[in-house]
Formats: structure tokens, sequence, C-alpha cells
């Protein structure tokens, strides 16, 4: 599918997408339903070059500090569910704790 849409350009109108943020417009948390550590893990930011817009969502983490940002959205019960995100890391990055999570249940 996502072949079909150069730059993901109108790829949120496709009736099988159940959510899409390109992050171009609005503030957080926006269409999110959880931000964590917005005043210092999380922001966005202009990124000049990327594979896809203008903005991105930018998440900091600060080892010692705090166990930085980021953002949930919950969905409904699905059978599949496909994830697709682009990622850049700082070249002095050098360690991932937690990247991505992807939960069936709430609760959890």
């Amino acid at each position: 599918m996502a072949s079909k849409y150069a730059g993901d350009t109108g790829i949120a109108q496709h009736p099988a997408v159940i959510f899409a943020d390109n992050f171009e417009s609005g503030a957080l948390p926006g269409p999110w339903d959880e931000a964590r550590n917005q005043k210092t893990g999380l922001n966005l930011a202009k990124v000049p070059g990327g594979p896809v817009g203008k903005r991105s969502l930018r998440v900091e983490a600060h080892l010692g500090k705090d166990p930085g940002g980021g953002v949930t959205k919950w969905f409904q019960p699905t059978a599949t569910l496909f994830l697709r995100f682009y990622t850049h890391f700082d070249e002095k990055c050098d360690s991932l704790h937690h990247f991505v999570t992807s939960r069936a249940n709430k609760s959890l």
C-alpha cells in the first residue's frame, strides 16, 4: 500500500489506515493518546533533508537524568496491525533502551 503514496502524501485517507501522523501541523500530544516527558524528552523539530515532510518528532533521553520522552496511541483490537515509521539516530547515540513498543492490551 505505501508504495502508492509517494512521501506518504494522502496515505491517512486510505480506508485501511487507522492512524497516521506526519507531524506537519499542530502541537503535542495532538492525535496521540499519551505523551511522556514533553518538557525534556519530546518536541516537534524542523528536520531539513528528512525522508518525509519538514517536521519530525524528536525524542530524547538523557542517561542518568530521565527515561526520555515518548508518545502512545491506543487502538481497538484488530487481527493484524502493520506499523510503519522512519527513524534517524544521532551519530553520537550509543545506547538504545526502549525504542518502539507494540502492545495488544492497554492493561499491560
